[in-house]
């Protein structure tokens, strides 16, 4: 063979290395772009002819006030009547706590869509909050007093009153059930990370022990620490119909979320799926650093609460694939320092794509 013949040889060889290399980019440019996640369209479908809550069209929702029109949930007390422990004004049903209103916006990002919901919440549930006894008796049910206090905070009647309505903007946003779950998710974990500068002493105590946050309040604090997040989400999702648990983990002083999903997504093998609230981050993604205790969760948790409901994921758990994407790439960047430009463009876009 001929030098000719060589030089032609390797060219050709380049050519089809070069080809592939640059179909091989197109292809994760094409399943990894981050066009249409940096948009100002909303990924999501809003509810039309039956709402968010599945109430038809033109009909009242089982949630007082609220009436189905066009697809969206509106109050309509006149018509749908006011619950037990409210007052009719006009169309809206007016609570006992519901007062010294204070307007906030809660961010969320759903498949790369920036959103945000905009809520009044009031001064005066927080008060009735404040007031309410530090202490309760053990319901003897064999689980431990953690499970007394959640069962307190997350069903408080009173803060439930108030806090249906960011269930109903929720539901107003998107059709899909799992969407719901989706939006709710992010917006506890865009709330910022913070403890209570409050400190509670009991009788006979020199000590005291740091102030645990109901839901409301981590709402209008605009901030939590995980099992306050934690119970927020809980409620969210219970009242959007999923079933939960919370988990405790005991050496790392660490609260965490499950989700009920489908077996094969799940961490713990129990069927429901690994959610951490103190930041964004993909659900199902159970292998975040935690600065504060050097490291990753590695005992194993105690169940501290749980409620049955619906299953999230069972026809679409892509975060499932795009988490053990992330989850790899991380490996590699914090182990090598260095992640090829596919990886990179993967990360680029699911970064964008959660809100990271």
């Amino acid at each position: 063979m001929n030098k000719r013949k060589i030089l032609n040889y390797i060219l050709i060889v380049t050519t089809i290395i070069l080809v592939l290399l640059v179909a091989e980019y197109a292809y994760y440019l094409n399943q990894y772009t981050i066009m249409g996640y940096d948009s100002s369209e909303p990924t999501t479908t809003p509810p039309t002819t039956m709402c968010g809550d599945n109430t038809p069209n033109l009909k009242c929702s089982k949630t007082k006030p609220y009436f189905c029109s066009n697809g969206e949930l509106i109050k309509y007390a006149s018509t749908c009547g006011c619950e037990e422990g409210s007052t009719k004004d006009g169309d809206s049903c007016i609570y006992q706590y519901q007062t010294n209103p204070k307007n906030i916006i809660l961010d969320y990002t759903l498949r790369g869509w920036k959103g945000e919901i905009k809520l009044t919440i009031y001064e005066g549930l927080i008060t009735y909050i404040e007031e309410l006894p530090k202490l309760i008796y053990s319901s003897g049910n064999g689980n431990s007093s953690r499970w007394d206090f959640k069962e307190r905070n997350i069903n408080d009647p009173h803060q439930k009153a108030l806090l249906k309505e960011l269930v109903i903007k929720i539901q107003n946003i998107a059709e899909d059930k799992n969407d719901q779950a989706r939006i709710a998710v992010s917006i506890i974990q865009h709330i910022p990370y913070g403890e209570s500068s409050e400190t509670v002493f009991f009788k006979g105590q020199d000590t005291g022990v740091r102030y645990s946050r109901y839901p409301y309040e981590v709402l209008y604090d605009q901030e939590g620490v995980c099992g306050e997040k934690s119970e927020l989400l809980a409620f969210l999702l219970q009242e959007l119909g999923y079933g939960y648990k919370l988990y405790y983990y005991e050496d790392e002083n660490h609260e965490a979320f499950g989700i009920a999903c489908p077996d094969e997504y799940s961490k713990e093998n129990d069927e429901y799926c690994f959610i951490e609230t103190t930041g964004p981050s993909i659900i199902t993604n159970d292998q975040n650093d935690y600065p504060n205790i050097g490291g990753r969760l590695t005992s194993s948790p105690e169940i501290i609460y749980e409620k049955d409901g619906n299953i999230f994921g069972e026809t679409d758990m892509y975060e499932y694939d795009d988490a053990t994407k992330w989850i790899t790439i991380e490996k590699q960047l914090k182990e090598e320092k260095f992640i090829n430009i596919f990886n990179k463009r993967i990360r680029d876009f699911l970064i964008i794509k959660y809100g990271l």
